[in-house]
C-alpha cells in the first residue's frame, strides 16, 4: 500500500501533466499567438508610473504609435496621460561597438485604451475564474496562512493584481473588486506559493513556480483553475514551456510542502 507521501506525490506529478498538456493547447493555437504579437507593443511600467497612470484613471496604456500599430487610433482632442521615462542615447565604446546608455529621465505620453477606437485587442490568455469555490478551501487556506503567521487583507490594487505577497511584512493581499469565490481561492493559492517558494529564483520564475503550484493544489482541492493558470504560465513564460519545465523540481517541492501543510491543518 503506497504511503500517503507516495500518494501525494502522485497526484503532483498526475496534475503536472495535465498541466503541461493544457500550456500545449493553449500556445498552439493562433489566439495565444495572436495575443502574445499584441502585447510586444505594452511596456511594464514602474511603480511610479502605475501610481500616474492609476491617479488618471487609466487601464491599459500605450504611445500613440504602439496604438497605431494595433490597429487603434487616439481620438482627437484627447489629452495623454504624462508618464515618466528614461532617455537612452547611443554611444561607441573603447572596443568600438555600438552601445545604448542611460543619459536621465523625461518625460513621455501615453494614452489610455478608453482613448482609442479601431479594432479589439485579442483578449488575454489568464481568464478570471468564474463561481463557486469548493467548499472550505478558502477557510482551508487561511489556517495554512494563519501557522505561518501571515495576515490576509482585502486591499485596492494598483497594478491590476488581483493580489500580492509582502515577503518582509508577513502580509498577503487579496485585491479589492467583484472576485468570484473561485477567484479567491486561486488567488489565495498563488501568494500562499510564493511565500513557499525558494527566494533566489527571478521574477518570471517565480511567477511559473507559484502559479504552476496554484493549479495542483487549487486541483487537489477539487478547483480547476485552468482557464486562467494556463494563460499566467504561458504569459511568464513568453510561451516557451521548455521554461516551465526545467522548473518541474521546484513546482514538485512546492506543491508538496503546501499540500502537505493543508493535511495537517495549517500545521507542521
Amino acid at each position: 500500500m503506497p504511503t500517503a507521501t507516495a500518494q501525494r506525490q502522485d497526484k503532483i506529478r498526475a496534475t503536472m501533466d495535465k498541466l503541461d498538456r493544457g500550456l500545449a493547447d493553449l500556445t498552439d493555437g493562433d489566439a495565444y499567438k495572436e495575443w502574445l504579437r499584441a502585447s510586444k507593443q505594452f511596456h511594464s511600467y514602474s511603480f511610479s508610473n502605475q501610481i500616474l497612470i492609476m491617479i488618471a484613471g487609466g487601464s491599459r496604456v500605450a504611445g500613440f504609435g504602439a496604438w497605431k500599430r494595433l490597429g487603434r487610433h487616439v481620438r482627437k482632442g484627447e489629452r495623454g496621460i504624462t508618464i515618466i521615462a528614461p532617455r537612452r542615447v547611443p554611444y561607441t565604446d573603447d572596443a568600438g561597438e555600438k552601445q545604448i546608455r542611460l543619459a536621465g529621465f523625461g518625460t513621455a505620453t501615453v494614452f489610455d485604451i478608453s482613448q482609442t477606437d479601431g479594432e479589439p485587442l485579442p483578449p488575454h490568455p489568464a481568464q478570471n475564474l468564474a463561481g463557486m469555490a469548493p467548499a472550505n478551501a478558502y477557510d482551508r487556506l487561511a489556517t495554512v496562512a494563519a501557522g505561518e503567521s501571515l495576515t490576509i487583507t482585502i486591499e485596492p490594487a494598483i497594478g491590476g493584481e488581483s493580489g500580492y505577497y509582502k515577503r518582509a511584512a508577513k502580509q498577503i493581499n487579496l485585491s479589492a473588486g467583484d472576485y468570484s469565490p473561485a477567484d479567491r481561492v486561486s488567488t489565495l493559492t498563488h501568494e500562499l506559493a510564493h511565500h513557499f517558494t525558494a527566494t533566489d529564483c527571478t521574477r518570471p520564475d517565480g511567477e511559473i513556480i507559484a502559479e504552476s503550484v496554484a493549479y495542483i493544489v487549487a486541483d487537489a482541492l477539487g478547483l480547476d483553475s485552468g482557464r486562467y493558470s494556463f494563460g499566467y504560465v504561458a504569459t511568464w513564460a513568453s510561451g516557451d514551456l521548455s521554461k516551465m519545465r526545467t522548473l518541474g523540481s521546484s513546482i514538485q517541492k512546492t506543491a508538496n510542502t503546501l499540500l502537505t501543510a493543508l493535511e495537517n491543518g495549517g500545521a507542521e
